[in-house]
């Protein structure tokens, strides 16, 4: 006879936990799997745009920092530089003709032209000429948030224009279809550039010196206005005491008492 020790409660839950987490980890890696199917990455989108293998001798890359994050309608500047493999920068003597454009994240990416009013997204200027290795693109602006495309972010795409009537004979002379765009990710365009809230500590200390600030403006204009009655007064007396007002024959008349009369009559019959 075989006897088999029967499991507890406990044991059955641990290993049904453990089946249920084998799910969910299976349920993230499909998720994982699936995003990855959906997105493009960088170099999907360089091999989106050259459908036929390249071999990149030069790069496009920023000479500074990419100003983040964009605000639409809001002009900003940035310059690229020319450098080969080893990060050296190429003194190119053709004109090489630059433009910029915007792709979505999506797989396949999206060439985005217009935004949802129908307009052109990219407002500037877009097509510059790269010349001794370097090229500055100034006053761009988007216009539309990047909230309303997929994972909330675009790409920035910086591509030379190939021309192939073009011959590229002699030194310092750079074959454009040789250079490798630039490609900026996780680009975000805002709608606009919310200022910053103080903290409730500079709050009450912003509060505290516009309080002194009026009660120092308060006690000088107190003492502004004692100044002033002071002058008047010293300018007024000096006045007072030298100042004889003339009075009229009939005001006289008016206010002449018994006595000024018999002085009035006796004047008068001397008269």
């Amino acid at each position: 006879f075989f006897f088999f020790k029967q499991k507890t409660a406990y044991e059955i839950s641990a290993c049904l936990v453990g089946s249920e987490m084998c799910i969910r980890d299976s349920i993230k890696q499909c998720e994982v799997v699936q995003e990855q199917l959906e997105n493009v990455d960088t170099q999907g989108l360089i091999n989106y745009l050259y459908t036929t293998e390249t071999n990149f001798k030069y790069r496009l890359e920023l000479s500074a920092n990419f100003p983040s994050p964009l605000y639409r309608e809001r002009n900003f500047s940035f310059t690229v530089k020319l450098v080969d493999e080893n990060g050296n920068i190429i003194d190119n003597k053709n004109k090489i003709p630059l433009t910029i454009a915007i792709y979505s994240s999506e797989n396949p990416p999206k060439l985005i032209e217009e935004n949802n009013a129908g307009n052109k997204i990219l407002k500037g200027y877009t097509e510059k000429d790269l010349i001794h290795g370097t090229c500055s693109f100034e006053k761009i602006h988007v216009k539309e948030v990047t909230s309303h495309y997929r994972n909330g972010w675009v790409f920035f795409v910086v591509f030379p224009r190939q021309n192939t009537n073009v011959s590229f004979l002699g030194q310092n002379f750079v074959n454009p279809t040789k250079i490798r765009p630039l490609v900026l990710e996780n680009i975000v365009v805002k709608a606009k550039k919310m200022k910053q809230q103080a903290s409730p500590c500079e709050r009450r200390e912003k509060i505290g010196k516009r309080k002194v600030e009026t009660d120092e403006e308060k006690c000088i204009n107190e003492k502004m206005q004692e100044s002033q009655e002071d002058i008047y007064v010293e300018e007024e007396e000096p006045n007072c005491q030298n100042k004889i007002e003339s009075v009229s024959y009939t005001h006289l008349r008016a206010h002449e008492t018994g006595r000024n009369l018999v002085c009035r009559l006796l004047l008068e019959k001397k008269k």
